[in-house]
């Protein structure tokens, strides 16, 4: 909502231009992946996930705090989408698939 809003006046339209970069210097650059784990990390949260079916109370973990993640993942693959589908083609891995 940040990302729109024009409430935030000049925030809004920086924290989009900061994005971009970072979306940018990912798809065009080799990022060592101790620069990304901060970029990678989230947290596992329990959820109750009811009863196991033998009486055990099952545990459901959710990762939380990759939003950020998928904005960027969305532009890198918004712009990059055609090659992805050529380069993943033949791995059968849903690269052409909308929610693929």
């Amino acid at each position: 909502h940040i990302l729109c809003c024009g409430s935030c006046g000049g925030a809004s339209e920086r924290l989009c231009e900061s994005i971009a970069e970072l979306a940018g210097c990912i798809g065009a650059r080799e990022v060592s992946p101790a620069a990304l784990e901060e970029l990678l990390a989230c947290r596992l949260v329990p959820l109750d996930g009811g009863s196991d079916g033998r009486g055990g109370v099952g545990v459901r973990p959710v990762g939380v705090g990759g939003v950020l993640r998928r904005v960027v993942g969305g532009l890198v693959v918004g712009v990059l989408g055609n090659d992805i589908r050529h380069a993943a083609g033949p791995l059968r891995a849903c690269a052409g698939l909308g929610a693929g």
